[in-house]
């Protein structure tokens, strides 16, 4: 199917047939994606045997006559030793232009919303996690809803299970309303002694609406009073050693950010996950320079993403990059319930910006006469790989061993001592000289070479003394 389409395509858009040129060779590339994909042509016709013409050529029903004869000899050739296949080809052949695709359906237009029907508020949740609760717990986990309008008169809540589900309207907004979703801990099948899981739903309903369904889920611990103050008294079977949740799936014995460039803004997430005896909440302790971000998964219960990154404003880079790296060795400690722990060490070799030097600190070229050829050098060396930019004063021109000149950037080594050369470009000191040579005064030409890199620069003071010509005798 594809080859005889491209076939087609490829006929009609050919530059030598009178084509586009960039058609041609958009159709090429799809050619060069596509060939290849899709199934057996065997395979293709015996699925869709008894399909409609074009559905057993592999064309649209739109399809004009050319490409359905290329389309229909190309799969015809692919099938030709099974007669029963080949057969339907050429009925197929045969037979689209006569067959017609059914009309298509009219577009079913909804009817208008009818008058009194409110449309449902903002805020409603299909799912809530309530995590680990104690027995007797109070924890309440509310919905804010905001509705279009004004907060119905009417809004009917039911709860199936162990769930309270209470409604509370704002007095200073009036279409804003709170669902304060808790475990009714006097519901049947919620005792004391014995861990499991709760699950109900609440459903709210409004005038004129179907209404939506809340998933609550919660886990209550085996234990009575395992919170002070919370609930009666353990039971005999309370007595008993209280279950810990063990170490999670995806704990690494240690992290690695490898060498990173100064300021990076890179970042590792550990992703780990308790599949029996989830803690409600995780705590991640990390040693300066690592910060640690902890997100609670809301679709499984028992899974949380720690994600750790540098603190460039941290203590340990404050005295500032005097050395070419920073050796990253730092522990975080992941603490969860009943006081399990675990450290992670954090490795990386973290790297200062390149720090650029130049010799001699200012260039003083002495006394030159006019015209005369005259060179002048720096020695840069830097304390990291880097590529700096050199702009120096009209009157030098940078320039390589043969005398080109040079604007080029200047690739910098560690610390590789790169020898730069200077030579004096006269015209422009010609130019202002005129007056003081008449006077029969020097000109002493000064100015400045500026090194840029990284966003950072220095200067080098450059300066030479020209004096006048000397008058023949």
């Amino acid at each position: 199917m594809i080859k005889a389409a491209h076939l087609v395509q490829i006929t009609l858009h050919h530059p030598d047939r009178g084509g586009n040129a960039d058609t041609a060779k958009q159709i090429n590339i799809a050619y060069d994606e596509l060939k290849g994909s899709g199934s057996a042509a065997n395979e293709y016709v015996a699925a869709n045997y008894n399909g409609e013409p074009w559905v057993v050529l592999g064309v649209t029903s739109a399809a004009d006559a050319t490409l359905v004869q290329r389309a229909g000899k190309q799969l015809a050739s692919e099938v030709k030793s099974l007669p029963r296949l080949a057969e339907r080809v050429e009925w197929a052949i045969a037979n689209f232009a006569s067959v017609k695709p059914a009309p298509a359906k009219a577009k079913w237009t909804p009817p208008a919303q009818a008058p009194g029907v409110q449309r449902g508020p903002r805020g409603l949740e299909s799912w809530i996690n309530l995590g680990e609760l104690y027995w007797q717990d109070p924890k309440t986990y509310t919905m804010a809803l905001t509705w279009p309008d004004a907060v119905p008169h009417r809004i009917a809540i039911s709860c199936a299970g162990p769930v309270r589900a209470q409604l509370r309207r704002s007095a200073e907004t009036p279409s804003r309303c709170d669902l304060d979703i808790s475990v009714d801990w006097d519901a049947a099948g919620v005792t004391p002694g014995k861990r499991r899981v709760v699950s109900a739903m609440v459903s709210i309903k409004w005038p004129g609406s179907r209404g939506f369904t809340t998933k609550v889920a919660a886990t209550v611990s085996p234990y009575a009073g395992s919170r002070p103050g919370v609930g009666a008294p353990a039971p005999a079977e309370a007595e008993r050693e209280q279950p810990r949740p063990g170490q999670p799936e995806g704990l690494p014995p240690k992290l690695d950010f490898g060498k990173l460039p100064w300021r990076a803004e890179t970042t590792r997430t550990m992703q780990l996950t308790w599949s029996t005896f989830a803690p409600y909440a995780i705590d991640v302790i990390a040693a300066s320079p690592i910060r640690a971000d902890v997100t609670a998964s809301k679709v499984m219960p028992g899974r949380f993403f720690v994600e750790l990154s540098i603190d460039w404003s941290a203590s340990e880079f404050a005295p500032g990059p005097t050395v070419r790296g920073y050796t990253l060795n730092a522990p975080i400690t992941v603490r969860w319930a009943a006081g399990a722990e675990v450290e992670v060490r954090v490795k990386g070799l973290i790297l200062y910006p390149a720090l650029v030097s130049a010799s001699p600190t200012a260039l003083d070229l002495g006394t030159i006469e006019m015209q005369q050829a005259a060179r002048a050098s720096l020695v840069l060396i830097s304390s990291a790989a880097t590529e700096v930019e050199i702009e120096p004063t009209p009157w030098l021109h940078r320039v390589d061993g043969s005398g080109r000149k040079l604007d080029t950037p200047l690739r910098l080594a560690t610390n590789v001592p790169m020898r730069v050369e200077f030579r004096v470009h006269w015209e422009p000191i010609a130019e202002r000289a005129s007056a003081s040579f008449a006077a029969n005064k020097p000109v002493r030409p000064t100015g400045r070479i500026v090194i840029r890199w990284d966003g950072r620069a220095i200067e080098v003071p450059v300066q030479m003394t020209v004096p006048p010509a000397r008058k023949p005798r």
